[in-house]
């Protein structure tokens, strides 16, 4: 007669497999249903929308969308994940899974739940392009949740966002909604494209410098600052 299975054993088993795939991707992944419902319903979204979700990991946020749009195109760079995320959604018509880098191609995800450590490379890719969604959302490091918003000095990075969209923090995130749990605070950042930029196209590498030249200075003299030969009216 065969011994009983341990129940417990398995299950510790299988919970330590998972932390080692997570520290092998270096990532965190959501775990609590009612704060990614609180996330989702935060977004404002409309049931035509074609959604696209950047870093999909095993398909958390991707089941909660399904029936909130149209369709759901994940995007993840692990094969593991992607065979998860197919295997997960075989049966599921309105989504896709997609084997591609999160800052490839032109197009920028509608939501992200990301590497905290490419928040920043994520952001300024959507700023230098000129194709721009109407809106994404991001989960990120509240610190540089921050930062990207302009709350404190003034980072080249908000300066140059500023004409193109509307930045508001959103929900602060409890580090019990992730396994494993994260040591730093994380909070939702919505991103808006203005309908009307404050800055033309053809304008837009002059700004940058201007931007760069005022972050960098170390006089608060705004001519000193960015030269004798600009002038006033530029």
């Amino acid at each position: 007669m065969a011994a009983p299975k341990n129940r417990s054993h398995q299950q510790n088993n299988s919970r330590r497999k998972r932390s080692i795939t997570q520290a092998r991707l270096g990532q965190q992944f959501f775990t609590s249903r009612s704060v990614a419902r609180r996330i989702i319903l935060s977004m404002n979204l409309q049931h035509e929308h074609k959604f696209l979700e950047l870093g999909a990991g095993e398909g958390f946020f991707t089941t909660l969308l399904t029936s909130e749009v149209q369709t759901v195109t994940a995007y993840e760079i692990h094969d593991l994940m992607i065979f998860r995320l197919n295997r997960r959604f075989q049966d599921v018509i309105n989504v896709s899974a997609v084997k591609r880098d999160i800052t490839s191609g032109s197009e920028f995800g509608n939501f992200g739940n990301i590497l905290f450590d490419r928040t920043v490379e994520i952001f300024r890719k959507n700023i230098k392009n000129r194709i721009r969604p109407s809106a994404f959302n991001l989960i990120v490091q509240t610190e540089a949740a921050y930062r990207i918003t302009g709350n404190g000095p003034p980072t080249e990075m908000s300066l140059n966002a500023y004409p193109f969209f509307g930045v508001k923090l959103g929900i602060s995130i409890p580090n019990w909604a992730y396994s494993p749990r994260p040591s730093v605070r994380t909070s939702v950042l919505h991103i808006r494209t203005s309908r009307v930029p404050l800055i033309r196209e053809e304008h837009l590498q002059a700004f940058r410098g201007f931007s760069r030249q005022i972050v960098r200075s170390d006089t608060q003299n705004l001519f000193r600052a960015v030269g004798s030969d600009v002038s006033y009216d530029r």
